[in-house]
């Protein structure tokens, strides 16, 4: 799998959705996979090259985007998650 080195904060990701901190740089990481694909399968580690938190911070922090309901965790298995993001809730929530 080619990782992406970079990723995209946008304004309504602060503004609309209120995410800061690593909620908001996993939740830019997701978008920018997920805007192509309904469903991305991502190892941990390759989380951790982009943002260098924790497994244990990494887990926590999924888990606080789904209770928010901006992604669906369809599969945490070992050091693997599948995601998915809610675009029908997303798209409701951003004044563009």
């Amino acid at each position: 799998m080619n990782i992406q080195k970079s990723y995209v904060v946008y304004d309504w990701m602060v503004r609309d959705l209120k995410l800061k901190g690593n909620q908001l740089v996993l939740f830019a990481i997701f978008y920018g996979f997920l805007q192509c694909d309904n469903l991305w399968k991502v190892k941990y580690y390759h989380i951790k090259d982009l943002t260098a938190l924790s497994k244990k911070q990494t887990i926590k922090i999924l888990y606080e985007l789904e209770d928010k309901g901006y992604i669906e965790i369809f599969e945490a298995v070992d050091n693997s998650f599948e995601i998915g993001i809610c675009f029908g809730l997303i798209n409701k929530l951003i004044k563009l």
